[in-house]
């Protein structure tokens, strides 16, 4: 078996129903994935030299204690060829640890093309030197990597955009929050000299300017709702100082 044409990279919602039976349908399409890591995962079988039906699976595995970890920089890094209950055939697993004590700092990665084979593929291109020889197992969670760029932009849309409730899974809504980030993003970096109220964030960092943008916002809200609620109530400016305006933030709250 050669290497497909096509790897597709995503993260652990991806892999699974049609995504699966997609990979699963062309020679010529291949996955690396981030996975649970309560995914099942299962040794290689070994052949015993008893009589019958060779078993299709070995024993079962950790992640947390069946695998050897090399330390690489802040990282603690293991991988081995496994069988999971996603792939009809055998992948290639890459785990990844921050520390081995704190089961919340594991990574699980599945390939279902082994380094060797993208090692021996890429080498085919340009001559390998010893460094790239001798880290040919890190491939499929260097590729990952790729997909790794996709996950910090989306950690820094919900965390530092307030885009954590915007849920989506469709295409046309990835396309909507992509076209709505960028419009947002533009109106941050441009208003600094558009507006000289927001000079002084011509050399600030995006994220600054785009709080100042939010505090001016809610402010210009929170007098809308305000006008808007003595409106409703047709209070005259006679009578405003007789207003009870615990109503009103009780109302707002």
């Amino acid at each position: 078996m050669s290497i497909g044409s096509f790897i597709l990279l995503c993260d652990s919602w991806y892999p699974k129903g049609a995504v699966l039976e997609t990979v699963s349908a062309y020679s010529n399409l291949e996955l690396v994935a981030n996975v649970r890591t309560d995914t099942v995962i299962y040794d290689l079988p070994h052949r015993t030299g008893k009589r019958g039906r060779p078993a299709k699976k070995g024993g079962k595995l950790s992640i947390y204690s069946d695998l050897s970890f090399t330390e690489m920089g802040k990282y603690f890094i293991a991988a081995r060829s496994v069988i999971t209950n996603l792939f009809k055939t055998p992948v290639y697993m890459t785990v990844t640890a921050t520390n081995l004590d704190n089961h919340k700092g594991y990574r699980l990665f599945l390939s279902t093309i082994s380094y060797e084979k993208l090692y021996a593929s890429f080498s085919q291109r340009k001559s390998p030197d010893n460094d790239s020889a001798r880290s040919a197992w890190l491939i499929p969670l260097r590729l990952y990597s790729l997909r790794w760029n996709i996950e910090v932009l989306f950690y820094e849309l919900k965390t530092f955009w307030s885009f954590g409730n915007y849920m989506l899974r469709s295409k046309q809504g990835i396309d909507n929050f992509v076209n709505l980030l960028s419009v947002s993003y533009a109106c941050a970096k441009l208003i600094p000299f558009a507006d000289d109220f927001f000079a002084d964030f011509s050399l600030a960092s995006t994220q600054t300017t785009k709080f100042a943008l939010g505090d001016a916002i809610r402010k210009d809200l929170f007098f809308a709702h305000f006008v808007d609620f003595i409106e409703n109530r047709h209070i005259s400016f006679e009578n405003l100082h007789d207003f009870d305006f615990s109503d009103f933030f009780a109302h707002s709250a």
